[in-house]
């Protein structure tokens, strides 16, 4: 009786044994596929109006058909799962040159860029490593032009390191073409050559470090305009382009100056519905200057001939992320050059120097009549607790706000986001805090 007893409790035993060791198999059965740094392999229906992404090595012919030459203009990349780039160089995937005696216009920038649409399908690109501190142009696509768009993407964990123009996943966008007048050289941004990023992000434990190196040693020319420094968590910069549902939620973001948790300048375009709870800070030695929560840089350039849709605009953003900078420092925005800042909200911490530091904007020269911006947060220097504006260079622009003392609930938040969105239902507290749905 004993003997057959304790065969039963054996084969028990071995029947869970084999259960847990198959829920094992099964869990581990699908691991992200990893690349090993060199292997590049064409995916099928390349040639055609689309494909699919489903191995990191047909991302890496990507990079590599891209910076030959093939622009994918007009043709639709899907990304079907996961990619681990296991912290391998990464050659990105478009490359910039700039006009060292450019004036800013799209004229002066030339070089190899995406200009298809890329559908990251929800997907996420682990472990991305870019060492390249004496180029511009840096991130997971280094320049993207005449109307790319990415789109449903995230990245998450590695590092980037770059000359300027840098960011998480797109280092320079330019949305406009040229033409041979070199005063008008930007020309009318269309639907089809604009730049587009929706429903991207950033997070731990990445980190975005850029602008670090100096003019003289960077191979594709760093003189060009602005010193080509900006940093960005998701987007170094972007020229005639829109962003929404854009956000970090845990990436460090670092440079010399021009920096931003969500994009460091974002010039005729619009930043909506987008956000960031990252550290934005200054690297050892760096200058400080314009360091923004959600953006460093909103500009609308109308001394051009401009069509009237073409505006800068910032509206339903904001950030709680810890902005440390020296001068033209913002919660959302540091330098705000004309357009619209409206329905934005920081609740971080913000370090700079009295004057030109403010709880959403540090600088502005002019914005739109009476934009609502609300619910200030903390603020270390502003010695005018009521002012939302620094009062700089140009003086303080009026931007009236609402000030919020004591601490704000996140479901509050979201009810104030929500509001200033017409009241769309698009911002929730999950418990983690207010994010997008």
């Amino acid at each position: 009786m004993k003997t057959k007893l304790m065969l039963l409790i054996f084969s028990l035993l071995f029947m869970v044994i084999a259960s847990c060791s198959k829920e094992g198999d099964d869990e581990t059965s699908d691991p992200t596929p990893t690349w090993d740094g060199t292997t590049e392999s064409k995916p099928e229906g390349a040639d055609g109006d689309s494909f699919e992404i489903t191995e990191p090595e047909h991302l890496a012919w990507l990079a590599k058909a891209v910076n030959e030459g093939n622009s994918f203009k007009n043709k639709t990349i899907t990304l079907k799962t996961d990619i681990d780039l296991d912290n391998k160089e990464w050659p990105m995937i478009g490359t910039l040159t700039a006009d060292p005696n450019g004036e800013y216009n799209t004229k002066d920038y030339t070089g190899e860029p995406f200009s298809g649409t890329f559908n990251g399908d929800n997907n996420i690109i682990k472990n991305l490593k870019i060492e390249q501190p004496d180029r511009i142009g840096v991130g997971l696509f280094g320049f993207v032009a005449d109307g790319a768009t990415i789109k449903n993407l995230r990245v998450e964990g590695g590092a980037v390191n770059g000359g300027g123009f840098v960011g998480g996943i797109v280092g320079k966008g330019v949305g406009r073409t040229s033409n041979d007048d070199a005063t008008t050289s930007i020309v009318n941004t269309t639907e089809a050559t604009k730049i587009t990023l929706e429903r991207v992000s950033v997070g731990a434990p990445l980190t975005v470090t850029g602008g670090t190196a100096s003019k003289a040693s960077i191979v594709n020319n760093a003189n060009a305009p602005f010193n080509a420094r900006p940093t960005g968590g998701v987007a170094g910069s972007i020229l005639g382009g829109d962003m929404s549902y854009a956000y970090n939620d845990g990436a460090l973001v670092k440079g010399t100056d021009w920096v931003a948790g969500v994009i460091a300048c974002l010039h005729d375009g619009q930043l909506i519905h987008s956000y960031n709870s990252a550290n934005v800070g200054i690297v050892e030695g760096g200058y400080g200057n314009i360091i923004g929560g959600v953006t460093a840089h909103s500009l609308a350039d109308n001394k051009r001939d401009w069509p009237t849709t073409v505006s800068a605009r910032t509206f339903n953003v904001f950030n709680q992320g810890t902005i440390d900078g020296k001068e033209q420092v913002g919660g959302v925005l540091a330098w705000h050059e004309l357009g619209d800042i409206s329905g934005s909200f920081n609740i971080g911490n913000v370090d700079g120097d009295a004057g030109t530091t403010g709880q959403i904007v540090g600088k502005t020269i002019t914005v739109s009549p009476n934009p609502t911006v609300g619910l200030k947060g903390k603020n270390k220097y502003l010695p005018n607790k009521g002012l939302e504006v620094g009062n700089g260079e140009y003086g303080p622009s009026g931007i009236a706000g609402e000030e919020f003392t004591g601490q704000i609930d996140g479901n509050e938040l979201a009810e104030a986001l929500n509001a200033q969105a017409g009241g769309e239902d698009i911002w929730v507290e999950d418990g983690s805090g207010v994010k997008l749905k």
